[in-house]
């Protein structure tokens, strides 16, 4: 399908791309003496990783909104008629694509952005269980979330309304918990999603938040809860 080869280029792009920029953005850094001794050189490799999930999360959506949009979604349901399957099916194919993607953007991310580094501020490589937790538990979560938007993408059924809502979600939701007084913002912030990518890509401990795999446990969890929604307004509604 032309849309998931134009995504995933794209998120390939985003992704690599916008961690190079950021691994580049050091070099000027050091020379005004703008590094702390908190510096991360894991999570700035990182960095795109956090925008690519839209790109990743624009393909779950498309898995099911765009069946809709053309009308083949009758026939899918004609041939196979217990929508549970149909649903679960196109989680385990999606998941599977999507992980596979995830993991060689997140890798290659990550080699990029040390090799642009290098010789700039300290770095790491992938013999090092830290970062190799975070490379690896990063394109794992953006995996999952993609999941979630997939389930967004069947609950809404129409394409731009599914990606507004998950952006929304991934994006906005931040900002508007970020605006609430303390001590709500921290208690809450800690179980968004984008809190938990960026707690997965750092090699640091991150005040305030929850563990790099208590935060993906808890993201997968959305996910799930998700995919259970999505699979009964299936069943429960004309296709």
């Amino acid at each position: 399908m032309r849309s998931t080869v134009l995504t995933l280029v794209f998120m390939v792009v985003l992704g690599v791309g916008i961690s190079a920029l950021g691994a580049l953005a050091v070099h000027a850094a050091v020379s005004h003496h703008r590094i702390g001794p908190g510096f991360d050189p894991v999570a700035r490799s990182l960095g795109g990783m956090l925008i690519a999930q839209i790109a990743i999360g624009v393909l779950g959506v498309l898995v099911f909104s765009a069946e809709v949009a053309s009308g083949t979604i009758s026939q899918t349901f004609a041939a196979v008629p217990k929508r549970w399957h149909v649903l679960l099916a196109k989680v385990l194919v999606y998941f599977v694509i999507a992980l596979v993607a995830s993991e060689v953007v997140s890798v290659a991310s990550f080699l990029v952005g040390q090799a642009v580094m290098h010789g700039v501020v300290p770095t790491t490589s992938l013999t090092n269980a830290t970062a190799m937790r975070a490379v690896l538990g990063t394109g794992l979560l953006v995996a999952i979330v993609g999941v979630l938007a997939l389930a967004i993408g069947v609950m809404i059924r129409r394409t731009a309304g599914a990606i507004t809502t998950f952006v929304g979600e991934y994006l906005v939701l931040p900002l508007l918990v970020t605006a609430l007084p303390s001590p709500y913002s921290t208690d809450i912030e800690k179980f968004l999603p984008f809190q938990a990518a960026q707690v997965m890509m750092s090699s640091q401990l991150v005040a305030n938040s929850l563990s790099a795999w208590v935060g993906l446990a808890v993201v997968a969890g959305y996910a799930v809860i998700a995919v259970v929604v999505a699979g009964s307004l299936l069943s429960s509604r004309d296709a």
